[in-house]
Formats: structure tokens, C-alpha cells, sequence
């Protein structure tokens, strides 16, 4: 039998090989690289060429199963029957089941090239002899230390903040650079204590008579005494010369005043440097400067500790202490607007001496840690110290403050935000045990529920209110409530009408099955059925009782009237309205 290769428009058999083109092994080894194949798993079979002990190329055989890559300059070729190689689009002639081929050949394998015919497929190429593997080397494993578990989800988030004074600290020692003082030559200590006496002598009082001398200058009483004694003229000279002199000072003193309301409105970053603190009294009036000078007081904008690089004490007439009080809120409205809130605090705490507003500018500016830094240095306030740390997820600090405030309920929310359940669960149960002690087992079962997850004893808590008749209709509400399921619903509506009610308490239990009536469908034949029950046995004491019917029947048009008639009927008869 003549076997051939004919063309044919498509392929007949799966893809078995390709033909790589070229005589050197380092191409065949490339190609089969290119390929992404395994060296290990495909067979290599020389090819011949056209002229005698020339070589074309090579067939490389691909592994069973492999997925075709493109070929590129290469060309992919059938495999038939399992032993014939054939390029593509190419068919056997005569076609021949596989068995019967099998039968031709003898088992043997060919391959069919398009340049160069038929050639048996002998033994594949034994690549390991024309290979040079480099001698093996022995190789040190070093095995890594185990390292932290990268967790899978992240429970919790919360920042570590410092204690509240290392805190104050480091706000004092970072927050700004010191700058030069200003080249303006303020009044000598000389100065300011002359001036200090001159204002008892001239400065307007709204209790002081005043006297004009003959040069029209102004004299209190005392002075009007010392000119009896040394003689008029003597002592109009004497007053005309000191009051020139306390004129003169203080508009030096108002010139500094005005500069430091100049520097205010165009570079209050500069102009805070040289302020002067509001005490508690208004001023520093008192103390032992005798004039506001200029002269540099801050080393830097620093909220705590004591930074101050000059005197604190001076004396302020009441209209220079107003325009500095009022400047001084101004700037801090200002720094706030430019979203500067520690400046701004800065102005409340040192300057105008108020902690608390400090401390919500502080907060307004999301500075939690610092503003809770102040609420408990300088407010002695816990709570807002506490809700600050709480805001800016500084949860364990936040959690020390509310142990200590006793609100087991918060910290028991806190420690929830952080995964820390046992704790959690510890605090809330404290909480728990004092509404349960206080017989307010709606709220404490709540608690067991909503933030526990512990709805079984909630559930307990709710049927003890119930039995001890206290908040007795919301306690038995909130049960039949938390069942979800509706045949369990209908069970524990069934069993507690059997079970847990009485003559006492089943007109209660009446309104509450009349809620679970109109809220749950599923219910209404069996709460229809107990408030028949209940309504019959009742009706003989509390015939008022019949208008309960309207909320099981709400489709009965003819039921209100049948009511009223028996009401009407059970006057005319007299029925006494309790057996003996």
C-alpha cells in the first residue's frame, strides 16, 4: 500500500511538534526557550538536510497536553496516529483508522518535511552529552527569622498619645523659633515709676474734686492743701511742671501702645512676642513696672510652662486695658480664620488667661491630645479631657479617664472599638447589674442584646420584669419582640399566656398581645383567640373591657354597636359588677 501526505484546507490531527529550522544545537536550545518549554520534557529529533551528512533542522516532540504558544519563525506540525509527524493543512492518503496504521508502520514513528520527505524517527538527541552543566556547589541555606504575622484584617485603629505633661513639653520646646527683639528703646525703670506716682498726682479720678490752677491745669485736693501751705504761685508752677512731665510720659507710653496695636494688625505672629498676660484681675495693675513697654515677653508661642523672657506686671489705664483685651480677641478670631489654632490658643491661655477656650480652640483644630493636655492641667475637667482622647482615637487614655468617671458603659464601648471583648463585656455587665438591681431589666436587657450579643439573657431579664410586674408591658413587649423566628413567636405567646399569666396580670398581658396582633400577621387567629378568653373572664368585673374587641376585629362594622347594647342591657338588669 502507497501511504502519501496531501494537502487539505484545515487540520486533522492534533498538534504533536514543531519543525525548528537551522543546524546549530544553540538554536534548537533557543527556539525551545522561546517556545517557554521545559528542556527536561520534550524529545529532539534531528532532521536531514537536502545534501549527504547536512542536517535541516530539528522536529521537537511537545509533551501531551501543552497548550500552543505562537511560533513564530517556527512552524507547528500534526501528529497522526500517534506516529506520523506532518506539517499543517495536511492530510493522510488513504485515510486509515489507528489501528490499522499502527499495523502499517510497525509502531515505528516518521516524520513527513515538506522540503526533505519521509525520515524515520530513530532514538530522540541525548541533549546531557553535548552539555557542560557547571560542578555543583555546596550552598549555605539561611533560613529567615520568623516574622510578625501580617494580619488579615485590620480590628482596630487607635493612636498611642504620649502623658499629658511630656505632651505640654514638647509643645513648649517645638512649637516656634525665638526671633530678635525690636530695636525700640522702652521706658527706663526711671521712667515707669515716675510715671507710676504722676498718675496719683494728675490722673483723672470720677471721686476727685478738681481744682484749675491759673495756668488751667487740673489739681486734685491734696495738692490744693500743699499750695496753702507753700503759697499759690509757688505750687501752680510746681504742678504746671509735673504735669507737663506726666504728659510727656504718657504719651511715650501711648506711642509704644500704638505700636504694638500697628505691629497687631500687620504681623500679630511678631506683635504676640511682646504682649503682656491678662490676669485674673484685668491687668497686671500693681505691680512693679509703672508703664507698658515693648519690650520682648515670649521667647516662643509656647501654651505651657513658664516661658516668659520679661516682666510680667504692667500698669494700664482702664481704656489702654479694654483696646488690649479687645485685640487680643480679634487675634485670635484671625489666627483661627488662617486655620492657626495653636497660636490661637496661645492667646486664650497666656495672654488672656482662659484654659477653656484654649482648650476648644485646640479642639476645633482637631489638636486632641493637646487640648485633652489642658482640660485636665488647667480645667481640672476629666470628662472633656476625656472626650478629647476619645475623638482623636487615643483610646486607652480615654478609657482611664471614664474608669475613673465611673461610666462602665463608655469604656465598655471603647474597649469594643479595639477588639477587646472580655473587657468590654466585664464593664457592660457592671452597668447591667445596676439597672437589673434597680429592677430596670428593660434597659439591662438591652445592654445583654444590642452590646453583648447575649440575647438568651436578655431574654431571661425580660420574663423576671414581666413577673415582677415591673415596667411589666414594655419588659414582655421587648421579648415576643426579640423572637424572630414566627412559629417560636407563636410558642412563647402560647406558653406565657399558659404559664405566666394571672388574674392580676392578664389584662396587661391583653394590650401587649394587642401590639403583636397589629405588628405580626402571623399571629393574629392566636392573639385573637387568647383575647377572646381574657375578655370574657374579665368582662363580668370590667365591662369596659368589651372595647378591647375592636383591636381583634377590625373589619367587624357591627361590632361597637353589639358592645354598646350589652353594656346598656347589663345596666338595665343591674348585674352586679363584682361576684360575691
Amino acid at each position: 500500500m502507497k501511504l502519501s501526505v496531501q494537502p487539505y484546507r484545515s487540520n486533522s490531527y492534533p498538534t504533536g511538534g514543531v519543525f525548528v529550522r537551522g543546524a546549530a544545537l544553540a538554536g534548537w536550545l533557543q527556539a525551545i526557550q522561546e517556545l517557554g518549554l521545559l528542556l527536561q520534557t520534550v524529545n529532539i529529533y534531528p532532521l536531514p538536510g537536502n545534501t549527504a551528512n547536512s542536517t535541516w533542522g530539528c522536529l521537537v516532540e511537545l509533551p501531551a497536553n501543552t497548550t500552543k504558544t505562537e511560533p513564530g519563525k517556527h512552524i507547528f506540525c500534526q501528529l497522526a496516529g500517534g506516529l506520523i509527524f506532518m506539517p499543517p493543512f495536511a492530510v493522510l492518503h488513504p485515510v486509515m483508522a489507528q489501528d490499522e496504521l499502527q499495523k502499517l508502520l510497525k509502531d515505528r514513528r516518521y516524520a513527513f518535511h515538506p522540503e526533505t520527505g519521509w525520515v524515520l524517527l530513530e532514538a530522540p538527541l541525548d541533549i546531557s552529552k553535548y552539555l557542560l552543566l557547571p560542578p555543583p556547589e555546596d550552598v549555605m541555606v539561611r533560613q529567615p527569622a520568623k516574622t510578625i504575622p501580617v494580619p488579615m484584617q485590620v480590628k482596630s485603629f487607635q493612636v498611642k498619645q504620649p502623658e499629658p505633661d511630656k505632651v505640654l513639653q514638647s509643645m513648649d520646646e517645638n512649637m516656634f523659633p525665638e526671633q530678635e527683639e525690636l530695636k525700640d528703646k522702652p521706658l527706663g525703670i526711671v521712667d515707669k515709676i515716675k510715671l507710676s506716682l504722676l498718675r496719683t498726682l494728675f490722673a483723672p479720678s470720677g471721686d476727685d474734686k478738681k481744682y484749675t490752677t491759673s495756668k488751667g491745669t487740673e489739681r486734685k485736693p491734696w495738692l490744693e492743701k500743699l499750695g496753702n501751705f507753700l503759697g499759690g504761685k509757688k505750687i501752680d508752677a510746681l504742678a504746671g511742671k509735673l504735669q507737663q512731665q506726666y504728659e510727656d510720659l504718657e504719651q511715650r507710653n501711648q506711642k509704644t501702645m500704638d505700636k504694638l496695636m500697628d505691629m497687631f494688625k500687620n504681623n500679630p505672629d511678631e506683635a504676640l512676642k511682646y504682649a503682656i498676660p491678662i490676669d485674673e484681675e484685668g491687668t497686671g495693675r500693681g505691680g512693679n513696672e509703672a508703664a507698658f513697654d515693648l519690650s520682648k515677653r515670649w521667647g516662643n508661642f509656647s501654651l505651657f510652662g513658664n516661658t516668659s523672657s520679661g516682666s510680667g506686671g504692667a500698669i494700664l489705664g482702664d481704656s489702654h486695658l479694654r483696646r488690649l483685651i479687645n485685640q487680643y480677641h480679634d487675634t485670635a478670631t484671625e489666627l483661627k480664620k488662617r486655620k492657626e489654632f495653636e497660636k490661637a490658643a496661645f492667646v486664650y491661655l497666656k495672654l488672656l488667661k482662659n484654659p477653656h477656650q484654649a482648650a476648644k480652640t485646640l479642639e476645633e483644630g482637631n489638636l486632641y491630645g493637646e487640648a485633652a493636655a489642658i482640660y485636665l492641667k488647667h480645667c481640672n475637667n476629666m470628662a472633656d479631657a476625656a472626650a478629647c482622647y476619645e475623638r482623636g482615637r487615643m483610646t486607652m487614655q480615654a478609657i482611664d479617664l471614664y474608669k475613673q468617671l465611673n461610666e462602665d458603659e463608655k469604656v465598655g464601648d471603647l474597649y469594643i472599638s479595639i477588639n477587646d471583648k472580655k473587657n468590654a463585656h466585664y464593664h457592660y455587665g457592671k452597668v447591667a447589674g445596676v439597672y437589673e438591681g434597680n429592677q430596670q431589666y428593660v434597659k439591662a436587657a438591652l445592654l445583654y442584646k444590642n452590646k453583648m450579643t447575649q440575647t438568651e439573657k436578655a431574654q431571661q431579664l425580660l420574663l423576671q420584669g414581666w413577673r415582677r410586674g415591673a415596667d411589666a408591658n414594655n419588659c414582655l413587649g421587648n421579648y415576643f419582640a426579640n423572637i424572630p423566628a414566627e412559629q417560636d413567636l407563636l410558642k412563647a405567646i402560647d406558653a406565657v399566656y399558659k404559664d405566666e399569666t394571672n388574674e392580676q396580670n392578664e389584662v396587661y398581658f391583653l394590650q401587649v398581645i394587642q401590639q403583636e396582633h397589629t405588628r405580626n400577621t402571623a399571629s393574629e387567629e392566636l392573639t385573637r383567640e387568647i383575647a377572646y378568653e381574657i375578655i370574657a373572664r374579665q368582662a363580668i368585673h370590667k365591662p369596659d373591657i368589651l372595647s378591647e374587641l375592636k383591636a381583634f376585629n377590625k373589619t367587624d362594622k357591627h361590632l361597637v354597636k353589639d358592645v354598646l347594647k350589652y353594656k346598656q342591657l347589663r345596666k338595665s338588669i343591674q348585674l352586679p359588677n363584682k361576684t360575691g
